[in-house]
């Protein structure tokens, strides 16, 4: 069977919303830090004219994870990102916007969700992006690797029992829709190593993370121009689909 056109849009008209939960120091991202559960996601619009809220029908779930970068800028078309004040302090400079770091893969996300999948692309400003870590953790690649995993803990949690944003319009929008059981990741730079550190985050001995997301099985990873040991521990993807679209003349990786 030969797979459509990458560029072709699928048969589902998509449906799109950020979610922005209040900044906060979570332990279970980062202790010493607050940081932000912070995504735009766009999803078939058919889901809110479903007949039951426990329909059959369940849409695989991918979600996005941008780069390293400023988390302030100045200007538009383009815009000069320049300052990461946003990341420590919560604000910008006077004349400066928040970067909208996760607004990268938009084009990408919709064309997935006009196939049927639910797509989120995380923004990882607060606290994270722009910052240094610890020797070991030196990236904060396990930092963003657990904001990956509390995101889907809040999709699971939304699909299971409801709950939902009311950005979303509907609190039980997502309520029996999401496929847990079929998940994949995508990554850009810092952002690829940090999908594949939730995959292994979810998979160490003794994790918390299988009892948070009950039934989550990551399927792929797909990394693009990813960084490789910048924190302590070794990150392999075994036995999923992991792909890895390498940087050319790239003076960072």
């Amino acid at each position: 069977v030969q797979a459509p056109s990458a560029d072709m849009a699928g048969p589902y008209p998509t449906a799109t919303a950020e979610y922005r939960l209040k900044a906060a120091i979570d332990s279970n991202i980062l202790p010493e830090r607050a940081t932000e559960v912070w995504a735009r996601a766009y999803w078939p619009k058919d889901l809110a004219n479903r007949p039951s809220r426990r329909a059959l029908k369940k849409h695989p779930l991918i979600a996005f994870l941008h780069g390293n970068h400023a988390t302030c800028g100045t200007g538009s078309r383009p815009r000069e990102d320049n300052s990461c004040e946003y990341t420590y302090e919560g604000t910008c400079p006077v004349g400066s916007v928040v970067t909208p770091n996760h607004e990268g893969y938009n084009y990408s996300a919709e064309n997935l969700a006009s196939w049927g999948y639910i797509v989120i692309s995380i923004n990882a400003n607060r606290g994270i992006t722009c910052a240094g870590g610890d020797r070991d953790d030196s990236g904060l690649i396990l930092a963003r690797g657990r904001l990956v995993l509390r995101h889907l803990q809040l999709w699971s949690e939304w699909s299971q029992v409801g709950g939902a944003p009311a950005t979303f319009g509907d609190a039980n929008l997502f309520l029996g829709a999401v496929d847990l059981g079929n998940v994949g990741l995508m990554g850009h730079s810092r952002g690829g190593e940090g999908v594949r550190a939730a995959l292994n985050l979810f998979r160490d001995t003794n994790s918390p993370w299988p009892q948070k997301i009950p039934g989550l099985d990551i399927k792929a990873i797909y990394e693009i121009g990813a960084v490789d040991g910048q924190s302590h521990r070794v990150l392999d993807a075994p036995s999923v689909a992991w792909n890895q679209t390498l940087p050319l003349c790239d003076g960072d990786v």
